[in-house]
């Protein structure tokens, strides 16, 4: 099983919100994401299990 750590980095003063994997800074979820998938873009909530897609 894979595990990911991902830390909300949050410096107010520098006014830089994002989050952190393995010491490197994204601005989103999804850049997070697409880093992980090689490059395909994909919904960074979606991908996490933040969100659940809806069925039609």
């Amino acid at each position: 099983m894979l595990v990911l750590y991902l830390r909300i980095a949050k410096e107010r003063s520098r006014g830089k919100d994002g989050f952190e994997m393995d010491g490197e800074r994204y601005r989103s979820l999804s850049a997070i994401a697409r880093k992980l998938m090689n490059g395909t873009s994909v919904n960074g909530f979606l991908f996490f299990g933040l969100l659940k897609q809806e069925r039609k």
